[in-house]
C-alpha cells in the first residue's frame, strides 16, 4: 500500500514537472539571443580605426619626447664616467646631482605620459561606447533579439556564429558615418 502511494506521488510529481516545462516551451522558443564581439567592433569600425590611429600617434610622440630625455641622461652619465679621473670633485658632484635631477624628471615625464595615454584611451573608448550602444539596441530590435550578450565578457563559452551580430553593428556604424 505504501509503495503504491509512493508510485502515485511520483507519477503526480512527474506530470506536474512535465506540465511546467511544457508551459514554458513557447516562451523559450520565442527567446532570441545574440552575441557581439566588442573588441572586433572597436577594431574594425571606422571610429575604432580612427581611435587606434590617434592612440598610435600619441604613443609615438610621447616615445620620441621621452627618448630625447633618456639620451640626455645617458650622455650625462657618460660625461661623468669619462671625467671621473680628470674632473674636479666639485664638478663631478655637480654633474652627479644634475644626473639625479634629470632621472627624477624623466621618471615623472614617463608617469605623466602613461597617465595621458591611459586617459586618452579611456575617453576614446567611452566615445565609441556611447555611439555603439544605441546601434546595438537598434540592430537587436530590427533583427528581433530578446537578449544580446558581450561575447567575451559574459562568461560565454560557446556561441553559434549565426547569432553573432557584430558585423551588422559595424555596417550600421559605417552607414551612420562613424
Amino acid at each position: 500500500m505504501l509503495r503504491r502511494r509512493i508510485r502515485v506521488s511520483n507519477c503526480v510529481l512527474g506530470l506536474l514537472a512535465l506540465t511546467l516545462v511544457a508551459g514554458s516551451l513557447p516562451a523559450l522558443a520565442q527567446t532570441k539571443i545574440g552575441v557581439i564581439d566588442v573588441e572586433k567592433l572597436v577594431s574594425e569600425s571606422p571610429k575604432g580605426k580612427d581611435a587606434r590611429t590617434e592612440m598610435e600617434k600619441l604613443r609615438d610622440s610621447k616615445r620620441v619626447e621621452l627618448e630625447g630625455r633618456r639620451q640626455e641622461l645617458l650622455d650625462l652619465r657618460k660625461r661623468i664616467e669619462d671625467g671621473r679621473l680628470s674632473l674636479a670633485a666639485e664638478k663631478l658632484q655637480e654633474l652627479q646631482e644634475e644626473m639625479e635631477s634629470k632621472a627624477v624628471t624623466l621618471k615623472r615625464a614617463e608617469d605623466d605620459a602613461n597617465r595621458e595615454i591611459q586617459r586618452k584611451g579611456e575617453k576614446l573608448m567611452s566615445d565609441i561606447e556611447q555611439q555603439i550602444l544605441p546601434l546595438i539596441q537598434k540592430v537587436g530590435k530590427e533583427q528581433g533579439f530578446t537578449v544580446i550578450m558581450n561575447k567575451y565578457q559574459s562568461g560565454l563559452l560557446y556561441a553559434d556564429p549565426a547569432i553573432d551580430i557584430t558585423q551588422s553593428v559595424i555596417d550600421s556604424m559605417a552607414a551612420a558615418g562613424g
